[in-house]
C-alpha cells in the first residue's frame, strides 16, 4: 500500500513548479524587456508540456512500472529547473521557455503517479476518499508556494524561486524510494489501449469537467499577479500572503470532499463545486465592473472558487477512473484532457482584447458555463 504522506505532497509537485514563481512575473517583464503577454508564455508552455507529458507517461508506467517513470520524471524536472537558472543568468528568454516546457513534462509524473497508485491500491469508494485527501496538497502546498515565491522574489530575487524548486525536486527523488511498486502486471505500450481510453465517454467527459475546474487555478495564477501587483499595487510578498486566502478555500473544499465522498455520489459533489465556482465568479465580475481595486474583492471570490475546485477534481477524477479498467492509461488520458482544457483557457489570456482587470472574471464565466454543461452530459451517460 503506498504511503499517502508521500503521495499527498507529490500530487502537487507540478503545481508548485508552475506557480511558485508567479509573483515574479511582473518583475520578469522588466528583466527580459517583454510585454505581459509574452512573459505569460512561460506559464502557457509549462501547461502545454504538462498536458502532453501525460500521453507517454501512462503507457510507460504500464510497461516499466510506476516508480521508474516517477523518478525519471522528477530527474527531468530538476535538470530543467537548473537550466532555467542558467537562462536567467544569461537573460535568454528562448532558453527559459524551452526549459519550462521540459520541466512540465517531467513534473507531471508526480500527479500521474499519485492518481495511478491510488487507483491501483484502493476500491472505488476508498479511492475517492484517498483522492480527496491527496487534493489537500493542492490546498496547502501551492498556496504556500505562491507565498514563498513572493517572499523570495521581494527579498532575494526571482531566480531564487528556481533554486528552491531544484532542491524541492531532489527531496522528492529521495522520498520516492519509500514508495512501493503498485503495478501488478507489466504491459507493452499499446496504441489500441490509448485509443480505447479516448473512446470511453464517461472518462472523457469527467476529464473535461476536471479541466474546467483546474482552469480556475492556472488562469488565476497567470493573470492574478498582474492584477494584484500592477493594478492593486501590492508588493510580491504581500501578494503572496493574500494568496493564502484562496489556499484556505481549497483546503476547506478538499476536506469537505473527503467527507462528502462517504455520504453521496460524485455527481452530487460536482453540482456543489459548480455552485461555489459560479458564486465566486459573479462576485468578482460585479466588483471589477465597478472598478473596485480592494484586494479582498480579488482574493475572497477566489476563496469560493478554490473551495469549489477542491471538491471538483476528486469528484471528477474518481468518477472517470471508476469507468476504466486500466488505471495507468486512464490516468494519463484524464490528466492529458484535463490540462488540455487548461491550456485553451490560459492561451485565451493573451488573445482576448480585454483589460487586465476583466480578463480573469470573463474567462471564469466560461469555466462556470462549461462545468454546468458537462455536469449535464455526465448525468445522462
Amino acid at each position: 500500500m503506498p504511503k499517502l504522506r508521500i503521495l499527498i505532497p507529490l500530487m502537487s509537485f507540478a503545481s508548485v513548479s508552475a506557480v511558485l514563481f508567479t509573483p515574479a512575473l511582473p518583475a520578469m517583464t522588466e528583466i527580459f524587456q517583454v510585454s505581459d503577454a509574452t512573459i505569460q508564455y512561460s506559464m502557457t508552455l509549462f501547461i502545454i508540456g504538462y498536458s502532453l507529458g501525460f500521453l507517454p507517461l501512462g503507457p510507460l508506467s504500464a510497461r516499466f512500472g510506476r516508480k521508474p517513470v516517477l523518478v525519471g520524471g522528477l530527474l527531468l524536472a530538476t535538470i530543467s529547473t537548473l537550466t532555467i537558472i542558467l537562462a536567467a543568468n544569461l537573460a535568454l528568454l528562448w532558453l527559459l521557455f524551452i526549459a519550462r516546457f521540459f520541466q512540465a513534462i517531467g513534473a507531471c509524473a508526480g500527479m500521474m503517479t499519485t492518481v495511478t497508485m491510488i487507483g491501483d491500491s484502493f476500491e472505488k469508494e476508498q479511492a475517492a476518499r484517498a483522492l480527496s485527501l491527496a487534493t489537500l496538497s493542492f490546498a496547502i502546498v501551492p498556496g504556500c508556494a505562491i507565498f514563498l515565491g513572493g517572499v523570495l522574489t521581494e527579498y532575494i530575487g526571482w531566480q531564487s524561486c528556481f533554486y528552491f524548486l531544484s532542491l524541492y525536486g531532489l527531496i522528492f527523488i529521495y522520498l520516492s524510494k519509500y514508495l512501493p511498486e503498485t503495478l501488478k502486471e507489466k504491459k507493452r505500450p499499446s496504441l489500441i489501449a490509448v485509443g480505447a481510453t479516448f473512446r470511453n465517454k464517461p472518462l472523457l467527459y469527467a476529464s473535461i469537467a476536471a479541466g474546467f475546474g483546474s482552469s480556475c487555478i492556472y488562469v488565476y495564477s497567470t493573470a492574478g499577479p498582474f492584477i494584484g501587483i500592477d493594478i492593486m499595487q501590492l508588493t510580491p510578498a504581500v501578494y503572496g500572503m493574500y494568496n493564502l486566502i484562496p489556499a484556505i478555500g481549497m483546503l476547506i473544499g478538499a476536506l469537505t470532499s473527503a467527507k462528502l465522498s462517504q455520504l453521496q455520489s460524485p455527481m452530487h459533489n460536482l453540482i456543489i463545486s459548480f455552485t461555489l465556482i459560479a458564486c465566486g465568479t459573479m462576485w468578482m465580475l460585479l466588483s471589477f465592473i465597478q472598478d473596485t481595486r480592494e484586494p479582498l474583492h480579488l482574493f475572497l471570490p477566489m476563496f469560493l472558487i478554490y473551495c469549489g475546485n477542491g471538491i471538483n477534481f476528486p469528484a471528477a477524477s474518481s468518477l472517470g477512473l471508476s469507468h476504466a479498467s486500466d488505471k495507468a492509461y486512464a490516468s494519463g488520458t484524464l490528466n492529458f484532457v484535463n490540462m488540455g482544457v487548461v491550456t485553451l483557457f490560459v492561451l485565451s489570456l493573451s488573445l482576448l482584447p480585454l483589460s487586465k482587470m476583466m480578463l480573469l472574471p470573463s474567462i471564469l464565466i466560461f469555466v462556470t458555463l462549461g462545468l454546468a454543461v458537462f455536469w449535464g452530459i455526465l448525468k445522462n451517460n
